[in-house]
């Protein structure tokens, strides 16, 4: 057992077996029995030496125990009972799966445990017997001598043929003497001898030495391998080239397992030039069957090396017949350029063998030529076409045919190339001043853009004061049906010499071409201009012989023949010779006056050649012209034709004939050719709009007639020889008023009716441009681009004065460039519209995007809301949980269009979002502890995919350029933002309820965003979500809150979802807006969201960062009770006598202990007891997961990027330099603006705004507690006791605070009364005369006191407050808004409602004068 675990031991720590004896060499003697124990881990492999001819004789193994396993131990035993000499050598144990190298015996080596055991012999001394043994080597290799001796004791000698011993072998008794850097002189008799006992004993060995010959590679014919059929008998030849005194063994191997008849082998010799031999040995496979389908291989072996080639052969179905054409690459489109050359090729098979051709684009057949190269095989075809060209481009087929198919592959080659223009059709002289066509072809790929010019040179051929023109009226065609060949053809008229150029680009370069082009205003270069006419006997003629004047001088010889000889014209009393230039010509005028039948004759003209080579000889070169001047004999005027008739009148009735063309025609002859002119009872007629000749004046229209064209049309044929006159008498009859007269008075009726009507419509529009102003500057947007920076109140807050700020241009985004689509939501007063902004995300073509709009019917004071609410996004900055402005089109502000963009959120408000998928939610609050366990639902959770589409924000650059702005510092500015959406995400009509909240559900103003989206595959809602949803809107709410931005509606319905379960904060810095205005107050106060609403807020109308927080807890409320109404069953007048007096909701049930604490802290009824938003982050993100919360805060960084590069930029920060919404700045003594109580100072430059004035209609309500419906005013809680089961849990009463004590409403009541009467008697009369500028007021109106009234007014208030019920009630209406009270006084009828300054009011001139 111990023997066992210490082979074991052994084992592990070497990989190979164990050999014993294991001590490297082993020496017995002869006879002895040998026995060898190998162990291992694996199956053993012995080595041993065995017979190796009759070299070696060795004794039989008696007993071999192989591979016995025991314990996990595999043992092998070999033993040799009776050992002799020639058991000498290696004996070794390796595992069974390693190959042995012959001759590699180490005793260090890593597979292999060696041992060698020499065999004492005193007969033999040495392992081999003496055979003579022939060696072979290679010259410069090694050989070993196998002279083993068979004891380690014995040392013999080697000795070569000459007896010498040799000294530089080395010797191992185990291996032999080894040779090294063998020779070729080295080959020799060598003898191993040893002396004992003065006996020799000796091995004699043969060794060759050769110089290293490597075999050439063999080649197989495969040729008639490409398609072997069943049935064939098959010839195949392997080729190789040898030296002849090589020796070689060549064969073939193949893959039959049997031998067969049927396969022979044969080879044959071919003597080659010099020294060397083809030798082909060639197999035969006679009636081919399935079975000698396989790898064949050639083999041709030497002494020093072995060269083979295999191929496959496979056997086919001699009926099954194919073509197969396989290109080299798979594109066979190519593009290439000119000049340089293409190349296809083809792999071809095919049964029975193919015929193959290549074709041209033109379908002509490609036969080999410079041009092209084919080269086809066996295999396949190659086609190279060289030195492309433009030309060359098209479709090249290789069409593949035997007897029973056809196949085609085709390849497109384009050829792309500058272009090569040519000037086609110039004459070598053009008369001036007419139009003529110049025809440019352009040979191009891709097609060119072809232009002209023309050099216009006034000096030509000088280019001095030369001008270059473009003209434009050419057209541009493929030419001769080709789609490279294209023609440009041009128009011009040429008024003077100079150069045309046709200029032809393409994407690789341009070409052009220019041609001299030459005007000339006689008959070409040289000529006579003879008579247009035919001269006639007694004429005056001129013959003009007319040279150009860049190519001749002005030096011209008449002459005539005379007796066939030239006489020179001499001038005579009828012969006039007259010399003179044009621009163009240099002139000879012969003047012939009352020519004779002797003038009848040649007449020859003679100019000199301009030398422009300035070559000097005796003779210089001119050119002539010849005229025949033909003369007629005179005839008079006479008529050809003509339809006039003398002696018969022509009536023409206009109510039979219409008014048809009367034709009158007067064709004459005569020599020389007549004049003919139209006459109406002698008087000439002229072409005009009721006359027009035809045939040079030989024929008259007449296009109408009237009553007063009755009358003698005559037509007078008129020559030197006389005159000849015809005519016609025409009575026209019924001619009525002429259509064009007609028409022409209709026309000027119409077009005075359609004045009238223009006048009438200009002047409404200007009226209701005027009306519009008005409305506009009341409404306080006369200045909605610049604002009035100089009216900035540090101590109001943004909400207050946000229509005093300047809208930046940068975000102003092009009309034409938005599609609005679907309809999201909508209020009373405005829409919100799915919309497709194109270019303004650089990342994106077209972005969806969310747009504002208020209805255009609706009041200014709602634009103005919303033009609020821009501005006050213009100069927020960003932030991931707020939406984001993306532009803004405002170009049409002052017809009431407003349209503000931005982020789109396709899942819609939260409040809707949570109660669509209540059903699905998975609460992760466990049962037993109450405590938050993320585990739950997981399985559910990964099983569906996320809300988001994984689509994660990107931001990027509006692609539109923003213009400076009129208060910008810089000049255009990008903004690098854009929202992450999805514009492919699917649509669908929502069904009516798919939108919980309607028209009328929220105040105008709200956006009412419902989702558009489907349900399939979405992520259910779960606990966490919630606590995300929760951390967002507490992040979005602290950076409103430290940007000074007032909310004032935070409710789950003005938070949307996006993608990636990103929650957006919409519709902020709006409601107060609202509350404020007073149109609203006029309309009976509208809705407020009294369930979201703090203490102070529903008692005083305080808004402030602190009642946002409030109705923030109120948010955690919805959330956690999955959208369900605050205080359910519970009335407004109930819900807010009971806060009041401590009650607060309860927990919601998937709520933990720790969120329900942190409402409870937002519910706080003394605001300055409530947690800021920063606290809340950090308490609610405590929550969270550290990943999840770092998550949400990692997507803002880049938002936070933006707005620092903004205020680094050096860009003004307005919402800063105004006062924090803060509860305790607003409800401050000293505060005597907005939600403070009156100020008794009277050199305030403020003036009380609080509802306790007479005047007061501007909306900002005073949180005093004791002034009229400074609050709202509810029934005595005695009432409400009956309900005292709803005041659990309240809050704990051992604060002494004043907002947790009821209100006495009857104390008040009589306190605010002694307060008002008060306040009256404080009246001063104050008239402010002043321009207020912009500021929120109209021009040139008079600032007043609020307290301005009139005494009768006051009285008459007086009496008003006694009779007056001071508990209105509450108007509950849909999704928990209430109406508040209305105001009692509205003494501000017909003052713009856009004053809402709360230093000021306005009254009319007219209304001071009555005070003073």
């Amino acid at each position: 057992m111990n023997h066992n675990l210490k082979v074991a031991i052994e084992l592990t720590a070497s990989n190979k077996p164990i050999i014993s004896p294991n001590q490297g060499q082993l020496v017995i003697n002869e006879g002895e029995p040998l026995e060898i124990t190998c162990t291992g881990s694996t199956p053993i492999k012995f080595i041993y030496p065995n017979d190796f001819g009759e070299s070696v004789n060795t004794s039989t193994p008696k007993k071999i125990k192989e591979n016995d396993k025991i314990n996990d131990i595999y043992k092998y035993v070999f033993q040799r009972p009776n050992t002799v000499f020639g058991d000498t050598g290696w004996y070794g144990c390796a595992d069974h799966n390693v190959e042995i190298i012959t001759n590699s015996y180490e005793k260090e080596d890593p597979e292999v445990n060696w041992l060698y055991v020499y065999v004492k012999s005193n007969t033999n001394l040495f392992v081999e017997a003496d055979t003579y043994a022939h060696l072979s080597a290679v010259a410069g290799g090694s050989i070993v001598i196998p002279c083993r001796p068979t004891s380690p004791d014995l040392i013999p000698i080697l000795s070569d043929n000459n007896e010498e011993e040799l000294k530089n072998a080395s010797f191992d008794p185990r291996i032999g003497f080894t040779i090294r850097n063998l020779l070729v002189k080295d080959s020799n008799w060598y003898k191993c001898s040893i002396e004992k006992d003065g006996e020799e004993y000796a091995v004699n060995y043969v060794l060759s030495v050769h110089l290293k010959r490597t075999l050439p590679d063999p080649k197989i014919q495969d040729e008639s391998l490409l398609h072997v059929t069943r049935g064939q008998d098959l010839y195949v030849n392997c080729t190789v080239e040898v030296e002849i005194s090589m020796r070689y063994v060549f064969d073939w191997n193949t893959p039959q397992q049997k031998v067969s008849s049927r396969i022979s082998t044969q080879q044959f010799r071919k003597q080659l030039d010099g020294n060397s031999v083809l030798v082909t040995c060639q197999l035969t496979i006679l009636n081919v069957m399935d079975e000698d389908a396989g790898e064949y291989e050639c083999i041709i072996r030497s002494i020093h090396d072995i060269k083979k080639i295999t191929k496959n052969i496979t056997i086919h179905d001699p009926q099954m017949k194919y073509i197969h054409l396989i290109p080299q690459h798979t594109d066979k489109y190519y593009q290439a350029e000119s000049g340089n050359y293409v190349q296809w090729v083809v792999y071809v098979d095919g049964w029975p063998k193919p015929h193959l051709e290549w074709f041209k684009p033109n379908s002509e057949e490609i036969i080999e030529s410079p041009k092209y190269f084919v080269n086809t095989s066996a295999t396949a075809t190659i086609l190279k076409i060289m030195s492309l060209s433009v030309m060359d481009s098209g479709n090249y087929t290789l069409e593949a045919k035997n007897d029973y198919m056809i196949e085609k592959l085709n390849f497109t080659l384009n050829v792309i190339a500058k272009p090569v223009s040519i000037l086609t059709r110039i004459d070598p002289y053009y008369p001036p001043n007419e139009s003529t066509e110049f025809h440019c072809e352009v040979i191009s790929n891709p097609s060119p853009n072809i232009t002209w010019s023309f050099l216009r040179c006034p000096n030509y051929p000088s280019l001095e004061n030369s001008t270059t023109i473009y003209p434009t009226d050419m057209t541009q065609s493929a030419a001769y049906s080709s789609s490279y060949r294209f023609e440009s053809i041009l128009k011009m008229p040429i008024e003077i010499s100079g150069k045309i150029t046709c200029k032809a680009c393409n994407v690789l370069a341009c070409d052009s071409v220019t041609d001299n082009i030459l005007v000339s205003d006689g008959l070409g270069a040289f000529g006579i201009i003879g008579p247009k006419e035919p001269v006639t006997k007694g004429d005056d003629i001129e013959l003009i012989c007319a040279a150009s004047v860049y190519n001749y001088t002005n030096e011209f010889t008449w002459t005539i023949l005379v007796n066939e000889t030239e006489e020179l014209l001499m001038e005579t009393e009828r012969l006039h010779i007259v010399q003179h230039k044009t621009p163009f010509t240099y002139r000879s005028t012969l003047k012939l006056y009352r020519v004779q039948e002797s003038d009848a004759q040649n007449y020859f003209c003679t100019g000199k050649i301009m030398n422009t080579m300035y070559y000097e000889g005796p003779d210089t070169l001119s050119d002539y012209a010849n005229y025949k001047l033909i003369i007629h004999d005179p005839i008079p005027p006479y008529f050809t034709k003509t339809n006039m008739n003398e002696t018969k009148i022509r009536t023409i009735d206009v109510m039979i004939e219409g008014h048809k063309t009367v034709i009158l025609q007067c064709f004459t002859e005569g020599m020389p050719k007549p004049t003919v002119m139209w006459y109406k009872d002698n008087v000439l007629l002229k072409e005009n709009d009721q006359y027009f000749f035809k045939y040079n004046y030989q024929e008259l229209n007449i296009k109408y007639l009237k009553h007063h064209d009755s009358g003698k049309y005559s037509c007078r044929a008129i020559s030197r020889l006389g005159t000849n006159e015809t005519y016609q008498l025409i009575t026209v009859k019924n001619a009525k008023w002429h259509k064009l007269d007609i028409i022409l008075a209709t026309s000027i009726a119409i077009l005075g009716f359609f004045l009238v009507i223009l006048a009438i419509f200009f002047t409404i529009k200007v009226r209701r441009e005027k009306k519009m102003r008005k409305e506009l500057m009341e409404a306080g947007l006369m200045h909605f681009e610049e604002g009035a920076l100089e009216c900035l109140n540090p101590d109001l807050t943004v909400d207050d004065q946000a229509e005093l700020l300047p809208y930046d241009k940068k975000w102003e985004f092009p009309r034409e460039r938005l599609k609005l689509g679907k309809q999201l939501g909508s209020g009373e007063f405005g829409v919100v519209m799915k919309a497709e902004a194109h270019g303004i995300c650089e990342s994106e073509t077209v972005t969806t995007v969310a747009v504002k709009m208020v209805r255009r019917t609706t009041n200014p004071t709602y634009v103005r809301a919303l033009a609020s609410e821009l501005k006050i996004m213009v100069h927020l900055g960003k932030h991931l949980n707020v939406v984001n402005l993306l532009g803004a089109c405002t170009k049409n502000i002052s017809k009431r269009e407003l349209l503000v963009i931005v982020e789109y959120c396709r899942f819609g408000n939260l409040h809707n979002y949570l109660l669509r998928h209540r059903k699905d939610f998975i609460n992760q609050i466990d049962p037993k502890t109450g405590k938050l366990d993320l585990n739950i639902g997981m399985d559910i959770l990964m099983r569906t995919s996320s809300v988001s589409s994984n689509n994660r924000i990107k931001y990027a650059a509006l692609s539109f350029s923003r213009s400076l702005s009129a208060n910008s510092d810089t000049g255009d500015v990008v903004v690098h933002y854009c929202p992450g959406t999805n514009p492919d995400s699917p649509e669908i009509n929502f069904s009516p309820d798919s939108c919980i909240n309607s028209n009328s559900s929220q105040p105008g103003w709200r956006s009412n965003y419902c989702g558009d989206y489907k349900d399939q595959h979405l992520k259910p809602i779960c606990t966490q979500d919630l606590l995300s949803w929760a951390f967002q809107v507490a992040r979005g709410m602290e950076y409103l809150c430290q940007r000074n931005v007032l909310h004032g509606d935070l409710a789950a319905r003005n938070i949307l979802l996006a993608e990636d379960n990103i929650v957006k904060i919409c519709d902020f810095g709006l409601a107060k807006t609202m509350y404020k205005d007073g149109n609203y107050k006029k309309k009976g106060d509208g809705p407020v969201p009294i369930k979201w609403m703090a203490i102070e807020s529903i008692r005083d109308r305080v808004f402030s960062t602190q009642s946002d927080i409030w109705s923030f807890g109120i948010v955690l409320w919805e959330f956690f009770t999955l959208a369900e109404t605050p205080y359910p069953g519970m009335e407004a007048e109930k819900q807010y006598q009971k806060l009041i007096e401590g009650y607060r909701m309860e927990q919601p049930d998937y709520a933990i202990r720790e969120v329900y604490d942190i409402m409870l802290q937002c519910w706080k009824a003394k605001p300055t007891l409530r947690p800021s938003f920063t606290d809340l982050v950090e308490s609610i993100g405590n929550l969270l997961e550290e990943n999840v919360r770092l998550h949400y805060i990692s997507l803002n960084t880049p938002y936070m990027d933006m707005n620092t590069m903004n205020l680094e930029s050096g860009k003004n920060d307005y919402l800063t330099m105004m006062s924090a919404p803060d509860h305790t700045v607003l409800s401050s003594p000293s505060h005597d603006y907005v939600n403070s109580p009156f100020s008794k100072s009277a050199d305030s430059s403020y003036l009380c705004m609080s509802p306790g004035c007479p005047t007061d209609e501007s909306g900002i309500f005073s949180p005093r507690p004791h002034q009229e419906h400074s609050h709202f005013e509810f029934p005595s809680p005695a009432s409400d006791s009956e309900d005292a089961v709803e005041l659990s849990p309240m809050l704990k009463h051992s604060e002494e605070d004043p907002y947790l004590k009821p209100i006495n409403v009857h104390e008040r009541r009589a306190e605010f009364a002694r307060q008002r009467q008060a306040m009256k008697d404080q009246i001063v009369d104050r008239p402010i005369d002043r321009d207020s500028g912009y500021c929120n007021a109209p021009r040139n109106l008079h600032l007043i006191d609020l307290n301005d009234t009139d005494v009768n007014d006051a009285q008459k208030d007086t009496t008003d407050l006694k009779k007056k019920d001071y508990a209105p009630s509450i108007i509950c209406m849909q999704d928990n808004y209430v109406n508040m009270p209305k105001q009692k006084n509205d003494l501000r009828k017909g003052i713009p409602d856009s004053f809402s300054n709360p230093s000021y009011v306005m009254i009319s001139n007219h209304e001071v004068d009555q005070k003073a």
